[in-house]
């Protein structure tokens, strides 16, 4: 049954609004952030969906409309993972070698976990000098998710993701 109540259209999309941080951030943020700590093999796709993201936070989600003028951002895309792709093979460090520092890992995904997270704020020159206090919160999260990424897989990092995600939202509306 179509709605033609706008009322209840507004009500619907605002819960389809409501689920894109709870449910698809955290997968996507995950899939960016940790997919490849302790699987060096996955790096083309991390860094890839985290391009994909970040280029789609700041430009605005793509619609149907506009999916021709994204056409050389998508095919820049795609140009990243050959290219990562192509470097992981031909690289003398050995997948092997990286899989064996998932402490180190797990760090340089919690500081870029971080940094991508001060983009909630307006940037200004506050905002710059205190971010190492402001992505604090985000900089521990990141930590925590990638020991649950090592520990326990990669499915339970997305499940302690989306759980802190939502208890955030219901803390926002209590």
């Amino acid at each position: 049954m179509p709605i033609t109540n706008t009322s209840s259209w507004n009500s619907v999309q605002s819960r389809i609004l409501l689920l894109l941080p709870l449910v698809l951030g955290p997968i996507l943020e995950e899939i960016s952030f940790r997919l490849w700590i302790g699987n060096a093999k996955y790096i083309p796709i991390s860094f890839t969906v985290g391009f994909l993201v970040v280029n789609l936070f700041i430009r605005g989600f793509i619609s149907i409309g506009s999916l021709i003028q994204n056409v050389p951002f998508l095919a820049s895309s795609a140009i990243i993972y050959v290219f990562l792709t192509f470097l992981i093979k031909r690289s003398p460090i050995k997948v092997q070698q990286v899989n064996l520092y998932p402490r180190v890992s797990i760090f340089i995904s919690a500081i870029l976990f971080g940094f991508i997270h001060i983009t909630h704020f307006i940037i200004s020159k506050n905002v710059i000098l205190l971010s190492p206090i402001i992505i604090m919160p985000f900089l521990i999260m990141g930590i925590l998710y990638g020991y649950i990424r090592v520990k326990f897989g990669f499915g339970y990092a997305i499940a302690t993701h989306v759980l802190y995600n939502v208890l955030a939202i219901i803390n926002i509306f209590l």
